[in-house]
């Protein structure tokens, strides 16, 4: 290889090597654009510094050959570069574009409505209106499986639900707001809170004042089925005799008025619909519970909302940012927002604010502050890992490899800061991935996608491997990766002093290759800067040996020019 400094060769080599810890030291003598590398092939890829940009550029592609790229810090933004609503988090901006923003995929899915979505996609987040916003959450199924759950919403509360009726809440709420000049208001009376629609026409509307309103025009309606039940008991409108009618008879203990049905009874069982069979208390209203409606004694589907077009939410009114999804407001509290448990198969010891139950649980990072912690729960009854597991199942043929700031990846993590109203990317050296022990930050990914490992301070912990031929245990570890890869065999190998295991036994490779043995590239960076120590020592001491060997051929009449030619 020909380098050239000013335009002269500086360095003719196959090969160059920089010893020592300064590297390359480029000093353009003022704030200006600088050249750093440019390699003589076709297309001459080049990397330099960009001065009014205050970042390194490439012309050309960076591939990482191995191991996982991580990204930290507070946001981030995809085609944008802030957000003063988010401070951890990530943003999407669309820009002028009116299809998916989010697509969800499964090579298992083959569904027939290629001309909403492609047919492997079984979710997708878009906009609404193209011109005004709005979420759009959408499932797609195939006919593959059961004829339900294209879109399916499950929570669990992890306690007792509570039981106050006058401005109390529930385990599942669903609040609705309005605009309000720069913030938001409650719905006016009368105003539509929460819809459920088929196919765009709206069927189920529950107004400002929380009446249910069917929307069925000049029709008979169906308005209660028990189809579980033997004989399926029911309650529907009929338009012709334009009244309701019930198809089972009616136990009513109190006053029946033409006018509607008023239930007046002192004792706890006031209201019961009875049916034949397993299923006996259906429906209740009990007055000792300030006349809940319980359901007892069913077993099936409890809830279902199918073919919604608006949002579900809970202790809140409205959410100016979702048309159709959930929205959960906490308020006040900082507990858990949304626990997923398993009382049948879960049940650990971390009972300090957490039920044993627990396997999942949602909540804020900071009290006072918001963020998403996202907790994982797991006993000893199963393999010693999986606490949280994030698991990218891409419908592709094959995964990006785009090795550019463009690249993404079948699992991406992105970090971003708030701007001006939008999210941003973190500036210079802000940490972007951190992964900690407990309270203690072991590994860092900054935005520049430099990689902080915390090598701790114990003897073990910063060896470099002095009392090791480093040469000889890299070579080593070259054979042991190398197995049937092409590594060439050298004569000198018969007489290495180390071999595979005594990589697995210095903590470098974590197991032999063939057990699937993967390596510490922190302990082979230490390696590396041992070896380098090491070559540095000898290379020193030949040095010296020359010095005195030129001194003694001169000493010994030899020509000072044959010695420098």
């Amino acid at each position: 290889m020909t380098a050239y400094l000013n335009g002269k060769e500086v360095i003719d080599a196959e090969s160059v090597l920089i010893r020592g810890v300064n590297g390359i030291d480029v000093n353009p003598g003022s704030d200006i654009d600088a050249d750093l590398v440019t390699v003589g092939v076709t297309g001459a890829p080049k990397l330099w510094w960009d001065e009014s940009e205050d970042a390194f550029v490439s012309s050309k592609e960076f591939q990482i050959a191995a191991g996982n790229l991580f990204h930290n810090g507070s946001l981030v933004c995809i085609n944008d570069t802030a957000n003063a609503n988010m401070t951890i988090g990530a943003t999407f901006n669309q820009g002028p574009n009116d299809d998916e923003i989010v697509a969800l995929k499964s090579s298992d899915v083959a569904h027939a409505m290629t001309g909403i979505a492609e047919a492997d996609t079984f979710g997708v987040f878009q906009k609404t209106a193209a011109g005004s916003g709005g979420l759009n959450i959408r499932g797609f199924k195939s006919a593959a499986g059961n004829a339900y759950q294209a879109l399916s919403l499950m929570g669990m509360l992890g306690e007792a639900a509570t039981t106050t009726k006058a401005a109390g809440h529930a385990v599942v709420e669903v609040d609705a707001y309005v605009v309000s000049g720069s913030s938001i208001t409650g719905v006016a009376a009368d105003g539509n809170l929460f819809g459920i629609c088929n196919g765009g026409t709206a069927k189920l509307i529950f107004d400002a004042e929380g009446t249910m309103h069917q929307i069925t025009g000049d029709n008979d309606l169906d308005l209660l089925c028990l189809s579980g039940t033997t004989g399926t008991p029911k309650l529907w409108w009929d338009e012709s005799e334009d009244k309701f009618a019930i198809n089972k008879g009616l136990d009513a203990v109190g006053i029946l008025r033409s006018t509607g049905v008023t239930i007046d009874q002192t004792g706890n069982a006031v209201f019961t619909i009875q049916s034949t069979g397993a299923y006996n208390y259906v429906f209740t209203l009990d007055s000792a519970d300030n006349y809940k409606l319980k359901v007892s004694g069913y077993v099936g589907n409890i809830l279902t909302l199918d073919g919604i077009t608006g949002g579900v939410f809970i202790n809140d009114t409205a959410n100016a940012n979702t048309t159709m999804g959930l929205t959960v407001q906490q308020s006040t509290n900082d507990n858990h927002i949304v626990t997923l448990k398993s009382a049948t198969d879960v049940a650990h010891a971390i009972t300090t604010g957490y039920e044993l139950d627990d396997f999942g649980v949602f909540k804020k990072a900071e009290a006072a502050a918001g963020g998403l912690m996202m907790v994982g729960l797991k006993s000893s009854a199963g393999v010693a890992g999986h606490a949280v597991q994030i698991q990218g199942i891409l419908d592709e043929t094959a995964a990006d490899t785009t090795k550019s700031a463009a690249g993404i990846g079948v699992v991406t993590i992105d970090g971003c800061l708030e701007g001006t109203n939008v999210a941003a990317v973190c500036g210079a050296n802000e940490n972007l991935l951190a992964v900690r022990n407990l309270t203690t930050t072991c590994f860092i990914v900054d935005a520049e996608g430099d990689l902080f490992a915390n090598s701790g301070t114990t003897t073990a912990a910063v060896t470099v491997y002095d009392e090791h031929d480093d040469a000889e245990l890299l070579r080593a570890y070259a054979l042991a990766i190398g197995k049937d890869r092409g590594v060439v065999d050298r004569e000198h190998d018969k007489w290495l002093k180390y071999n595979e295991a005594h990589l697995v036994e210095l903590g470098i490779l974590g197991d032999t290759i063939e057990n699937g043995g993967l390596t510490c590239i922190t302990k082979l960076q230490k390696l590396l800067v041992g070896y380098a120590n090491q070559a540095e020592d000898k290379m020193r001491q030949m040095g010296e040996k020359l010095e005195r060997y030129e001194q003694a051929l001169l000493d010994m009449g030899a020509s000072p020019a044959l010695l420098t030619a």
